[in-house]
């Protein structure tokens, strides 16, 4: 998974920013970090926002990935029910949101 991290403080950020918040540089440098981590909380979807109700019901989730980083994104529709502390990896990415299937 792409993050962006503070050349000066190694803050991380999962989106690009254009100034770190903690130190203020502006040199920020993508890394590639690992796809898995650990499922932290969710909630279910089910009448979805314009533009978004094709998909509807589905899950929002919030993973703490093995770098430490925090970041939300969907569940897949195709992965097994989610259960808190539950070991997620990223599938992919749509519209630079992470989508997470739940690990057997």
């Amino acid at each position: 998974m792409l993050i962006y991290q503070c050349e000066k403080c190694q803050q991380q950020y999962a989106k690009v920013v254009s100034v770190c918040a903690k130190c203020l540089c502006q040199k920020l440098i993508e890394t590639e970090v690992s796809d898995e981590g650990e499922l932290v909380t969710w909630t279910t979807i089910r009448r979805a926002p314009a533009g978004f109700s094709v998909n509807a019901p589905y899950d929002v989730v919030v993973v703490d990935l093995t770098c430490g980083l925090r970041v939300t994104g969907r569940l897949s529709q195709d992965s097994i029910p989610p259960s808190v502390y539950a070991s997620v990896q990223r599938i992919t990415t749509e519209e630079g949101s992470p989508i997470f299937s739940v690990i057997t």
